[in-house]
């Protein structure tokens, strides 16, 4: 599974998912942390839509974090300040790095909160076409 779409679905599905795995790693691995969770900002880039040109909208905050599980690197990063979730990521990304024997049976995990979230989006964007409005039938 690839790193992007990974890391979507254990951020935006259940929680509980992404801790029972961060435990997993640590119980079968001997984790070493890099570089300690810790808030900075990143520019947001955007990209216009007449023109497509890209701009920075502004900053918003993150938290990351660097481990090692032996010399396999994982990084994780996760908008606001929450320094357990970019750990558990950062784990998550070190253990499917290093192909880790679990992964599949992770991975099956995260597929089915991939599906989740995927599932959620769809009910939100019918909500919202349900409540948009036609101007055209507006004229008087």
């Amino acid at each position: 599974m690839e790193r992007r779409k990974r890391t979507r679905a254990l951020i935006e599905g259940d929680r509980a998912v992404l801790e029972r795995i961060a435990c997993e790693i640590q119980r079968d691995h001997e984790v070493r942390v890099v570089r300690e969770p810790a808030g900075e900002l990143v520019m947001l880039k955007v990209r216009e839509g007449a023109r497509r040109t890209q701009f920075y909208l502004g900053e918003a905050l993150v938290t990351s974090c660097t481990v090692a599980i032996d010399e396999t690197y994982g990084y994780g990063m996760v908008m606001g300040d929450d320094e357990q979730c970019a750990y558990e990521l950062a784990l998550v990304d070190a253990a499917f790095s290093l192909g880790a024997d679990r992964c599949s049976e992770w991975g099956a995990l995260i597929q089915e909160q991939e599906k989740l979230v995927e599932e959620q989006r769809r009910r939100r964007r019918c909500e919202t076409a349900l409540t948009r409005v036609d101007f055209s039938t507006m004229e008087g």
